[in-house]
């Protein structure tokens, strides 16, 4: 018996375009822009690495080029079909006739068994369109009666230009006639002429300095314009400086010499200023400017700072770096400030501003916030700019300033006023205790002796409160209040000894939120320990008196 073994092989073959045997030859026109699509690419085998590239070589090129990335006029990008992959040609030719002529395309189709070539040329006629016309040539004509008027009126004599005036003067100045070079008729126009310093007339000005707090110059215009079919006009600048009282007598002569060196020479002004200022009446604007106020405005810019987040879910702000902080936070209301839980979202919150502070009482409506080892983050941000003017300062709190600090545990409503009637009844205790420790320190000596025995034994509850592990609920309040009670900080010194102390620290705090739940609530050791500071003072002095009447009655008897 034999047995005969045949063993058939799988041919693999390079990837090929859907249904096509050829790619046509295409006529383009650079008049259009024009979107082709080449057929879709397929395979038989999966994973077979296959890719599609697209050649071109043009009239003036010597070799195929690779344009799978694209040109300036032709975007290739990659087509998902549903037979397969193809490419998509965008031609935008912006009718650049530079780019007409015959291009031969390869596009080449390869995956890891072969490649397979498919030629085509794409032909690209010129522009058919029109040259544009050449631009127009504007030849402006002026009329023959433009060029008789010789000049805008001006004054006929000089006078004075630069005026200085002291609290209390005034000043009468009578204007000079005025002539016409053509003999036209013309008008007076007066600009900046205040009514708090000047007052006009038909034959001059009156100046007066009633009441100035900062010296302070202004500029008066007087416009003469003759009435003419091409009119032209000329400017004359009186300068008035109203000098406060607090001016140095160095720059009134300054000044003074100023005004005596200009009104010699109001003459050359005056002529200087009709000789520049001809023209139509559109180019009066060129001529118009604000008044000359010199007055040093202080530009400053506020800072916010987040500087405290209790457990009853209030935020206190501090604007600081600027000299009007109360009054930006006057103009400050909830619409121009943003609070947000870092990762969790914006709250609702109501704001009450007082100086240079200002408290954000939170509405958390249910969010959990702080509830586990890793306290939440409040972001408080500035939604838009806040500006301040007056007439020395100009002060801003940027849009852009915000300020982060960790939130604490915060208490719920009910947790809130048990704490407050904790407190109540603490500072109740402390006064009733304060009477009674005093008699115990007499009479039971021994037991206060035992008291202090067993502070050594609290040593550990009393390390455990710097921990960082935020106990929920009241926990960590109730700790803070016995250790209050078991150091006998009974003598309420966080609301008298730091304005005795430390009576220029004004952002005081604790060193950190783990020292602030801890009851450590300053960066001050001797504020920390509170009554026992004052216990050790009182024992210190009771030694020192002791030594003192020690010594005087040894000194006695050895007398």
């Amino acid at each position: 018996m034999y047995y005969r073994l045949q063993m058939t092989g799988v041919q693999f073959a390079a990837p090929d375009l859907f249904q096509t045997t050829i790619i046509e030859d295409v006529n383009l026109s650079v008049d259009f822009d024009v979107v082709l699509s080449l057929p879709p690419m397929t395979s038989p085998y999966a994973n077979d690495h296959k890719i599609q590239t697209l050649y071109l070589q043009g009239p003036r090129d010597a070799s195929f080029l690779d344009v799978t990335k694209g040109l300036s006029w032709l975007k290739v990008t990659n087509k998902v079909d549903p037979n397969g992959e193809s490419l998509k040609l965008e031609f935008c030719f912006y009718s650049d006739s530079s780019l007409a002529g015959t291009y031969s395309m390869l596009l080449k189709l390869t995956n890891k068994y072969g490649v397979r070539d498919f030629h085509f040329n794409i032909m690209i006629e010129p522009s058919t369109k029109p040259d544009p016309p050449p631009p127009a040539i504007t030849i402006s004509v002026i009329p023959l009666a433009a060029l008789s008027n010789l000049g805008p009126p001006n004054f006929v004599d000089s006078f004075e230009t630069m005026i200085l005036l002291t609290i209390g003067e005034s000043k009468t100045l009578q204007l000079p006639s005025i002539e016409d070079p053509d003999g036209d008729s013309f008008i007076i126009s007066v600009d900046k002429c205040l009514a708090f310093f000047c007052t006009q007339s038909s034959s001059g000005f009156t100046f007066k300095n009633l009441d100035t707090r900062v010296t302070t110059t202004f500029t008066v215009k007087v416009t003469l314009k003759d009435l003419n079919e091409f009119p032209k006009f000329s400017v004359t600048s009186i300068s008035i400086t109203l000098q406060a009282p607090a001016t140095s007598a160095a720059a009134n002569n300054a000044l003074s010499s100023q005004s005596n060196t200009s009104s010699g020479s109001a003459q050359q002004i005056s002529n200087n200023s009709s000789q520049q200022s001809g023209g139509s009446s559109g180019d009066s604007s060129n001529e118009s400017a604000d008044l000359q106020v010199q007055i040093s405005v202080k530009k400053e810019k506020c800072k916010l700072n987040i500087k405290s987040v209790d457990r009853q879910g209030r935020v206190t702000l501090r604007i600081y770096q600027c000299s009007k902080a109360s009054e930006i936070v006057q103009m400050l209301t909830k619409k121009d400030l943003e609070a947000t839980v870092i990762n969790k979202g914006r709250v609702n919150f109501d704001l009450i501003g007082d100086v240079d502070i200002i408290q954000m009482i939170l509405n958390l409506n249910g969010m959990a916030v702080s509830n586990s080892q890793e306290l939440d983050m409040i972001r408080v941000k500035v939604v838009r700019d806040i500006l301040y003017e007056d007439a020395y300062s100009q002060v801003t709190l940027s849009g852009k300033a915000y300020s982060d600090a960790l939130i604490p545990p915060i208490l719920s409503a009910s947790q809130q006023q048990t704490l407050e009637k904790m407190q109540q009844a603490q500072q109740k205790v402390g006064l009733a205790m304060l009477p009674i420790s005093f008699a115990l320190s007499f009479i039971m000596s021994f037991f206060i002796q035992f008291i202090f025995s067993l502070l050594n034994d609290l040593s550990a509850l009393m390390l455990l409160s710097l921990l960082p592990i935020y106990s929920p609920g009241l926990a960590q309040p109730i700790q803070s209040t016995l250790l209050g009670l078991i150091q006998l900080d009974l003598l309420q010194t966080d609301k008298w000894l730091p304005q005795v102390l430390f009576p220029d620290e004004v952002d005081d705090g604790p060193l950190n939120e783990c020292f602030g739940m801890g009851g450590y609530s300053s960066q001050q050791s001797l504020l920390n320990a509170g009554s026992s500071f004052l216990y050790l003072g009182l024992i210190g002095c009771g030694f020192a008196m002791l030594g003192i009447l020690s010594a005087g009655a040894c000194h006695r008897a050895h007398s």
